[in-house]
């Protein structure tokens, strides 16, 4: 945002809608912050705690693993439900630590009745998730989350005489 003056150049295209990962925020304020109100949030990973939790997906910790350093599968014992719950709480408190901090940022320059950036992530328009729903854990998901996995791989190649049995 120290170099704010540069985004003019972009505002005045006018852009209808903007395109943002999901890793962190702070893209989602600058498209904010360029007058962009339309967006759609791509995923390069599995849907994340924090990206359930700002569009509103029901999260359940008690069969849904955290995503944020958890190797906890979903057969989860009692111990791990309550690990996973614990995961969960510490995934989200930092989240909005972190976007807290993104937010601050650009109010510097933004002014200070800019929008938490969280609340802008809950206004997308679109989640796309680069991720195979069927190898993905079955859990609730909202109709504008769309799983869009595989959709760079090739055709694939015939197989070879010598391999059919």
């Amino acid at each position: 945002m120290a170099r704010h003056k540069e985004f003019d150049i972009i505002r005045d295209y006018n852009f209808d809608i903007a395109i943002t990962e999901t890793v962190d925020l702070c893209g989602l304020g600058i498209m904010r912050y360029l007058g962009i109100k339309n967006h759609i949030w791509h995923s390069t990973t599995p849907l994340h705690d924090n990206v359930a939790y700002n569009l509103g997906v029901p999260n359940p910790a008690s069969y849904i693993p955290s995503t944020e350093e958890n190797l906890i599968g979903p057969k989860m014992t009692f111990y791990d439900k309550a690990f996973n719950f614990y995961m969960h709480g510490v995934t989200l408190y930092m989240h909005h630590y972190g976007t807290d901090r993104a937010t601050e940022a650009i109010r510097k320059y933004a002014g200070p009745n800019f929008p938490n950036v969280r609340q802008i992530a809950s206004e997308s328009v679109l989640a796309v998730i680069n991720s195979d729903e069927f190898l993905d854990i079955a859990r609730p998901i909202l109709h504008k989350t769309i799983y869009i996995g595989g959709l760079g791989i090739g055709d694939p190649e015939p197989v070879k005489e010598e391999v059919i049995f």
